[in-house]
């Protein structure tokens, strides 16, 4: 988890007249799995104990957050911007990689097709070949054959 250099966390109770600052150490975790950023901290317990507190704003608060500082403080913009520009990135990058490996399977799936045409002739030789009547066997194989390659060449 990444610590939070300029972050601090104020305690208080509902009928206390003000809130003191409790601790300075904190630390987030973008959480991919719950979809959401996790902020930790840890308390001084009221009998001596330490309490830890999980603070979890899920991806669809971040919009609303992100909304109120671009509006309250608009010099982010550049902070707001450059991740802007980096998730762009990112996306650009996973789209890239999804295209890389979209046309490794095309050639893959074109390299088996090579392949199979030789055995998809071979079984058709031996259908052809077998005495009318005890042919089924070579007549399923044969199917076979030819669905498998005709589904292998609609994926290249």
């Amino acid at each position: 988890m990444a610590k939070l250099e300029h972050t601090k966390i104020y305690r208080g109770g509902v009928t206390a007249p003000y809130i003191t600052i409790e601790t300075r150490d904190c630390t987030f975790n973008t959480n991919a799995s719950e979809r959401a950023l996790d902020l930790r901290f840890h308390l001084a317990s009221k009998g001596g104990g330490t309490t830890s507190v999980l603070l979890q704003i899920g991806l669809d608060d971040l919009p609303l957050i992100l909304e109120a500082v671009a509006s309250a403080m608009p010099e982010s913009v550049g902070t707001l911007s450059d991740c802007a520009a980096l998730a762009n990135k990112k996306n650009l990058e996973q789209l890239a990689e999804a295209r890389r490996v979209q046309s490794d399977e095309k050639a893959r799936a074109s390299s088996l097709v090579e392949k199979l045409e030789v055995i998809e002739e071979y079984v058709s030789q031996k259908y052809y070949e077998a005495p009318a009547g005890e042919d089924e066997r070579e007549a399923a194989v044969k199917a076979k054959v030819e669905e498998v390659v005709s589904s292998l060449r609609l994926l290249s």
